[in-house]
């Protein structure tokens, strides 16, 4: 199988999620779109609307005079407003366009595969090393591979972002938490592979 060189997939990785910012106005975030797709189908449907500008000023004033007096409420509401700041990444219209990303990326992954192959791809599960560990007993395989996935949504969420959003996007960004996210899960990512070598393989 032919593989570009290192140096055109990391350009085509760093091209990536900024061409996405420039059309969408979105981050790169394959977690985030699963995720909304998954609440969609849950019933989580409806986002609430945000508050007017006056509402808003009312309800920081009403927090800020139990927080800290009335004084402090009667400052706030002779000051002037602030304008409002629009979000910056815009939630996605209903579910048809985090459906589209999924099966856009997975469509890529497929035409790549064909390309590369030079025919079309054959469904399988993985082999190679991962066969190695785990056989060749597709049940076993398809287990291992589904609690892989589990562990992988679950880690996703809890880290509130995924490989393209923490990896990608914050990263280059130099946001802290993206970089301890990416560092842990890459981190543990090496570390499993050696601990199933060694427990798996004999050592080997």
């Amino acid at each position: 199988m032919h593989r570009w060189p290192f140096w055109a997939g990391g350009l085509f990785l760093a091209a990536l999620p900024i061409a996405h910012w420039f059309l969408l106005r979105r981050m790169f975030a394959v977690g985030g779109r699963f995720s909304s797709v998954v609440d969609w189908l849950r019933g989580k449907r409806q986002v609430a609307a945000p508050l007017p500008q006056d509402d808003l000023i009312r309800a920081l004033q009403r927090e800020t005079a139990a927080a800290f007096g009335d004084d402090a409420a009667a400052a706030l509401a002779q000051s002037s407003p602030a304008p409002m700041a629009s979000p910056v990444s815009p939630a996605p219209g209903g579910l048809l366009p985090n459906l589209v990303f999924l099966v856009g990326v997975a469509l890529g992954g497929t035409i790549s595969a064909w390309l590369a192959l030079g025919h079309a791809p054959a469904p399988s599960l993985p082999a190679g090393e991962f066969a190695r560990l785990f056989g060749d007993d597709r049940l076993v395989d398809a287990a291992v591979l589904l609690l892989g996935g589990v562990l992988v949504g679950f880690g996703t969420r809890m880290a509130g972002g995924c490989t393209s959003g923490h990896g990608l996007c914050g990263t280059s960004r130099l946001q802290p938490g993206s970089l301890v996210a990416t560092a842990c899960f890459f981190g543990m990512a090496i570390v499993v592979s050696f601990a199933l070598r060694f427990l798996l393989g004999g050592g080997r």
